[in-house]
């Protein structure tokens, strides 16, 4: 429903397999990966292991898992275009060369920076609070500790193995002076504090689209109860629902917006016919 297939994730995967076969294997496979995704520093950049793990563990391009928008004009902007675009070219070259033109269509024009020290410098510095990216990280590390990787078991499409739980914890060490045991225990006491699958408050409604990665985290389906009931948005990215309300958003956004609204209605009905009474 979104535009994704099972070609297209293998193209994906497939790629970053060839990348990391080639960054191991010598200086010249680093060059020639350096040379395709207009790395900064060329190989001397890949020459640096957390550079690599950082880069192909998080994946060579955006792919827009939780913020799909199924009706972005621009170019390879969705989850469909980056697909299409894939497979198009996958008949005149290779996977690896397919994830090089997408990936350097997105950085357009600049080299790309693989460099981790300097985005940990970043992290550090007031300047990453733009976008609200450094709250963001601070409640990661010192609430919920939502860290993404890509396991060596999972069916991630980037590289697999090289970017992990302790990178993250580096992060937080480094950004904010939040070491691992602390990162942990402040996971169990957010844990505790709302009462994780066991949530005692009532009235809460759980919305999710199916397609959004971090669903996984919420109260979804045979979870709920009468008290927190939950909806599924089929087809439909993160939290889209709550975007402004476009003439291009699909049944199921729309959908998703009356069912929200509809739950909410009901259960204030009580409290304004108080209010009236009063």
């Amino acid at each position: 429903k979104i535009g994704g297939s099972d070609k297209c994730y293998q193209i994906v995967s497939d790629g970053h397999e060839e990348i990391a076969t080639l960054i191991e294997s010598s200086e010249e496979g680093k060059e020639e990966v350096a040379s395709l995704f207009n790395i900064c520093g060329g190989s001397q950049a890949l020459g640096k292991e957390k550079n690599v793990r950082h880069w192909i563990g998080n994946g060579v391009i955006y792919i827009p898992a939780d913020s799909n928008d199924p009706s972005c004009k621009e170019e390879i902007c969705n989850i469909e275009k980056i697909c299409v675009f894939l497979i198009e070219q996958n008949e005149n070259s290779t996977a690896m060369e397919n994830l090089a033109a997408v990936a350097n269509i997105q950085n357009n024009g600049p080299c790309k920076n693989i460099e981790w020290d300097l985005l940990l410098a970043f992290m550090a510095s007031s300047h990453s609070q733009i976008f609200g990216l450094r709250s963001w990280f601070w409640q990661t590390c010192t609430e919920f500790g939502y860290f993404i990787t890509c396991g060596l078991d999972s069916s991630c499409p980037y590289a697999k193995g090289y970017f992990t739980i302790d990178d993250h914890y580096e992060l937080c060490a480094t950004a904010y002076g939040i070491e691992k045991d602390l990162v942990m225990t402040s996971i169990q006491d957010t844990i505790n504090y709302y009462g994780g699958w066991d949530m005692e408050g009532t009235r809460i409604i759980s919305t999710n689209g199916n397609v959004d990665p971090w669903s996984s985290l919420a109260i979804t389906g045979d979870k709920g109860t009468l008290l927190q009931p939950t909806w599924w948005a089929i087809g439909v990215s993160h939290h889209f629902w709550t975007h402004e309300v476009k003439e291009s958003d699909g049944e199921d956004v729309c959908e998703a917006r009356a069912v929200i609204h509809d739950q909410v209605i009901q259960w204030l009905i009580p409290f304004t016919t108080v209010v009236k009474n009063y």
